[in-house]
């Protein structure tokens, strides 16, 4: 979320943010298939789709809060619900399997 906060940076130094994103969250799974028994499916578009609805929802959090007053407190604590609730789903997805190997080291992915 926050990486997409910064738009004009991003096109200055030419990286495409979503691309960007996703080679992250490629890296940290091959980092955590090394010691954790699972890693998330972020090929399941649903994974997408909610990452997606929460940075929309915080680019409308930004808004209410220069909004401010009265109404922009009330769009916060109901985009502040909204977020919760897409966080929980986000975090509901199936996640795949994963054997940690017999001997457990933490290797360099990138």
């Amino acid at each position: 979320m926050r990486d997409r906060a910064r738009p004009h940076f991003h096109k200055a130094v030419g990286i495409d943010i979503d691309d960007y994103d996703y080679r992250v969250f490629s890296i940290t799974n091959e980092i955590s298939r090394q010691c954790f028994p699972f890693v998330l499916d972020i090929d399941n578009p649903k994974f997408r789709e909610r990452l997606t609805k929460l940075n929309d929802i915080s680019v409308a959090m930004g808004k209410a809060h220069k909004r401010g007053g009265l109404l922009g407190r009330l769009a916060k604590a109901r985009l502040g619900a909204a977020a919760a609730h897409n966080f929980i789903r986000l975090c509901a997805l199936p996640v795949i399997d994963n054997e940690i190997p017999a001997t457990s080291r933490l290797m360099p992915a990138w």
